[in-house]
């Protein structure tokens, strides 16, 4: 594996204290939610796939994989309490940084309105006898 040099600048840091009951629990529920979206869809998606839902999980561990340890040298790089959109702000420059922040809250914003459809399966996945 590849070393990254530590080339950036460490910033200020938290002081004692300084987070609430508020600020130290939604970041614990953020990080708990997407286990219960697997909690609630799992029915779902082996109703959907059949025998092939382990398979399922096995292709998306290996996206979650990557992604993980590409935070994890981010990370490592540039410290930060930020998220994707600090590592690109900071790799690729600010207007890259801005154009991926509002495109990433506009496609939360269409995705949680009333009226964005529910994802189906698609017809060759239906089992009619």
């Amino acid at each position: 594996m590849a070393t990254i040099p530590r080339t950036a600048k460490s910033g200020p840091s938290l002081q004692h204290g300084q987070l609430g009951l508020f600020g130290v629990i939604m970041p614990g529920v953020a990080q708990v939610a997407p286990a219960f979206n697997l909690f609630f869809t799992t029915g779902l998606m082996i109703g959907l796939a059949g025998a092939s839902a382990p398979l399922i999980f096995l292709i998306s561990m290996v996206g979650m994989v990557a992604t993980a340890s590409s935070l994890a040298q981010f990370s490592s790089v540039y410290p930060s309490a930020g998220s994707f959109i600090t590592y690109i702000t900071r790799a690729i420059g600010t207007k890259v940084g801005v154009a991926v922040g509002v495109i990433t809250i506009l496609g939360y914003m269409a995705r949680s309105s009333p009226t964005s459809p529910a994802p189906s399966a698609p017809r060759w996945a239906s089992r009619s006898a």
